[in-house]
């Protein structure tokens, strides 16, 4: 019986040793937190970072040296419980008893404080929080609320309302007839390269399932702009749409419907959240003539976006990026 509870205790130390020489290592190595990619903002420049920081945790020295102590502490309690085990066994199980709730307690006290740190300094929320985010389709970029809309104007000064509204329902009717004709390069520049992507991919599952998107007669209902909220690197509008549109698929080169109604216009509602680099400032100047100069289609008054092919018509009068777009309904 003494055998087996000797026994017992040896595993036990041991799978401690190891759990606690691995969470030495997790200190050693720091938490990754991954970033949302924004795509390149600018057109031609790199992709920048949601949290305008560093992937790897700024606390990365600081964590080093724990790790090293942890890890240290984890080997001495190791060969000093090994030795003591066959001298006095009962000794032994209370230094085991002993190390795991301290070794415990260290690791939720440093974890917690570490929380603290992360939201007193307004950083990045933690990975685990990314991920569950990212899966529900949900995008947050710190543990703020988005601030109300109608007090940007004290950082773009420039920056109107309702101007920003109609650029949005402008890009919004673009890229409908983009997706209708199949062909999404005259909308690019409107886009950040990861949701182009996601948008390419769904015309080119199309053409491989040998299926043809059809989309007429879009109308934006309404425009509704949900606050913002900056960090380091950029400034965020969220903004929901809501629309209406003729919508339904064929086989390719028929007529037959295979999905969706050719008559029944359907109910669209579509999350945005659109960016741009922080500092960026809204520029008006009034296109005389009130068409594009790109393809010519008549521009609504006041607007910077042309909803024909979604060109800015105004040098930085628009300078914003659709980062994600998610459908509600």
């Amino acid at each position: 019986m003494a055998k087996r509870i000797v026994s017992v205790i040896l595993i036990l130390s041991l799978l401690l040793a190891g759990i606690c020489a691995a969470a030495g290592s997790g200190f050693a190595a720091g938490d990754y937190d991954g970033d949302f990619d924004f795509g390149d903002v600018d057109g031609g420049d790199p992709d920048f970072d949601v949290d305008g920081g560093s992937d790897i945790d700024a606390d990365g020295d600081s964590d080093s040296v724990l790790g090293f102590i942890f890890s240290l502490i984890a080997q001495i309690f190791f060969h000093l419980f090994v030795e003591l085990l066959f001298e006095d066994p009962a000794a032994a199980l209370v230094l085991l008893a002993i190390f795991a709730i301290v070794a415990v307690g260290i690791w939720v006290l440093y974890r917690a404080v570490k929380r603290v740190l992360r939201r007193l300094r307004g950083e990045k929320q933690p990975a685990a929080d990314r991920r569950r985010n990212k899966s529900s389709g949900n995008v947050r970029t710190s543990y703020e609320k988005p601030i109300p809309i109608n007090s940007y104007t004290g950082v773009d000064p420039g920056f109107s309302e309702e101007r920003f509204k109609k650029d949005v329902a402008s890009l919004y009717l673009a890229l409908q007839n983009a997706m209708d004709k199949g062909d999404l390069s005259p909308v690019r520049s409107g886009f950040s390269k990861e949701q182009y992507r996601q948008l390419c991919s769904v015309l080119e599952k199309n053409r491989a399932e040998g299926r043809e998107l059809h989309i007429s007669a879009p109308a934006v209902r309404s425009v509704t702009l949900n606050g913002y909220l900056q960090n380091d690197a950029s400034d965020m509008i969220f903004a929901k749409i809501k629309a209406t549109m003729i919508c339904y698929e064929t086989p390719a080169g028929s007529d037959i419907v295979c999905s969706g109604s050719k008559t029944a216009p359907c109910k669209v509602e579509e999350t945005w959240m659109l960016v741009r680099p922080r500092g960026g400032v809204t520029v008006v100047r009034k296109n005389r003539d009130g068409a594009c100069p790109r393809c010519g289609g008549k521009l609504p008054e006041g607007g910077a976006v042309c909803p024909y092919c979604g060109s800015a018509t105004e040098n930085s009068a628009f300078n914003w990026k659709v980062k994600r777009a998610n459908k509600v309904k």
